[in-house]
């Protein structure tokens, strides 16, 4: 039997990325529909009062800004070498000004500016 997804406060998510692509979220709109089962769950670590996501930042992102309070995730068995590399990606986000997704949403930019800031 496949685990079922747990609820992830949003305010426990540190964002290990820190930039978003609008299109990207344009994309996840078009699954939404007022539920946050209706948004894949997000996979990622649990560190203490911690969540670093593995994959999910642009979904979290986009359930915080609809106002929702958790997102549905899958918490990932303890790996330390997986947990160093998100808990290091999170670290830029933080010098980028990114510790929490409210300022992830203030991140949010076209295709064309993220592939150019992306790939320097």
């Amino acid at each position: 039997m496949a685990p079922k997804p747990v609820k992830i406060p949003l305010n426990s998510i540190c964002p290990t990325e820190y930039l978003l692509p609008q299109d990207k979220l344009d994309e996840i709109a078009t699954h939404y529909d007022g539920t946050i089962e209706s948004i894949e769950p997000i996979v990622g670590y649990q560190v203490g009062p911690h969540f670093y996501p593995d994959n999910g930042n642009k979904r979290s992102c986009f359930v915080y800004m609809k106002s929702h309070e958790y997102i549905l995730g899958y918490r990932q068995p303890f790996d330390p070498d997986e947990i160093s590399d998100l808990i290091k990606s999170a670290q830029k986000a933080q010098r980028h000004n990114v510790h929490t997704l409210a300022d992830l949403t203030s991140k949010i930019v076209s295709r064309q500016e993220y592939d150019t800031i992306i790939d320097k």
